[in-house]
């Protein structure tokens, strides 16, 4: 553990100064730079020295986590814009929907019905059930002794 803090001690501010320059908040700095030491803790073992300096390879392993998190991000954007402007409904919300899908089927019931009768007779019921008159009031309007 004491070689990994020794790693983490010079290579931390390039490792800081790569992700500064790609990312514009600082806790995205924060979190390519931690994800880019944990992987190579994880990943230590794939480092082959004689493939060259380790300062490349670590900025390899940056890369590769920074890719990682544009991914995210991107994904993150791709779910808030599809779900943008939905609502999730709670129990109360689902049955009152529930409930305005049954009027509208009785009313297309009623509307069905009402529509077979005769003209006066409908008349008589849109008065008195919809305009709230009395059955009196709605003779009045229609001319009818009642």
């Amino acid at each position: 553990m004491a070689a990994f803090e020794e790693l983490f001690r010079r290579h931390r501010r390039a490792v800081t100064a790569y992700a500064a320059r790609r990312c514009s908040q600082p806790a995205d700095v924060a979190d390519l730079v931690a994800a880019t030491f944990l992987a190579v803790l994880e990943t230590s073992a794939g480092y082959d020295p004689a493939r060259g300096v380790f300062r490349p390879w670590l900025i390899g392993v940056a890369s590769r986590q920074l890719i990682a998190l544009r991914r995210r991000e991107y994904r993150q954007w791709s779910l808030a814009q599809a779900v943008s402007g939905r609502r999730v409904l709670g129990d109360d919300a689902t049955a009152r929907i529930e409930e305005q899908i049954d009027a509208a089927r009785d009313t297309a019931e009623v509307e069905h019905a009402m529509n077979a009768l005769a003209a006066r007779h409908r008349e008589v019921l849109w008065l008195v059930g919809h305009d709230k008159l009395s059955p009196a009031e709605a003779a009045g309007v229609l001319g009818v002794n009642a």
